[in-house]
């Protein structure tokens, strides 16, 4: 499974992993039937995942009716052939007249979680929301202000268990100063509500992200993260959770 963009259209594609050959695919722009007003004119697919049969691709969408920086955040249902499988509402569109976008997908027997940014209060604040298998019933659609910081905070992926909770996971920017991007980590309880505090800390070796993360079997919950300084590579570890 691979998501992208071709053009000015968001992409999806199947592949057989045994003989790599192509399944099928999708271009798509998403549409908001719930909102008339909203024309997408381009889309970007950051995170697909397979679950229930088929698999879903989160992004942003540009809105044609704003600003060429608004672009909204999407959910969107394919089934097992790259067909849209929408509920009667439509795919799931979030966001305002800035930059919004979900970055990570995850599904568990609990539903689909996602996890991304929305821009309020002159800040990017993280968001997470989490949805019935069928995108048509929501438990949860928050986003966290995290007092105190200065500009660009961002969850890039999600894991989560049958139970509902979700581990959330990306970087937060205490002050204005690029070097000070730290890695974030939040643990969404089934209700949205955040346990256990926060986690955040600066890498010596300059601003760093989270990029994925995924639960094993074990129990155990793989990270992947990112510095930038002298284009070092993607380091990976684990911890139990």
């Amino acid at each position: 499974m691979v998501g992208g963009t071709t053009g000015a259209a968001a992409y999806v594609a199947i592949y057989d992993s045994v003989t790599e050959n192509q399944v099928c695919e999708a271009a798509f722009v998403p549409i908001d039937p719930a909102d008339p007003l909203h024309a997408y004119d381009q889309g970007h697919v950051f995170g697909v995942v397979f679950g229930n049969g088929g698999f879903y691709a989160v992004g942003e969408a540009h809105d044609t009716t704003s600003t060429p920086d608004n672009f909204d955040a999407f959910i969107q249902r394919f089934d097992g052939a790259c067909q849209k499988a929408d509920p009667a509402t439509g795919p799931v569109i979030v966001g305002g007249p800035d930059h919004d976008a979900f970055k990570g997908v995850t599904v568990s027997a609990a539903g689909v979680f996602a996890a991304g940014y929305i821009h309020l209060l002159d800040d990017d604040q993280f968001l997470a929301e989490r949805w019935s298998a069928d995108l048509a019933t929501n438990a949860y659609a928050f986003f966290y202000p995290i007092t105190g910081t200065a500009g660009g905070n961002h969850w890039n992926t999600v894991a989560s268990d049958a139970a509902g909770n979700a581990w959330t996971l990306g970087y937060l920017h205490l002050t204005a100063a690029a070097t000070d991007q730290r890695l974030e980590e939040n643990r969404p309880a089934p209700d949205g509500s955040v346990t256990a505090g926060q986690v955040f800390f600066a890498s010596d070796s300059g601003p760093s992200e989270y990029t994925s993360v995924k639960r094993g079997g074990d129990n155990l919950m793989r990270r992947s993260l990112y510095q930038r300084v002298n284009l070092m590579p993607i380091r990976t570890f684990r911890r139990a959770i």
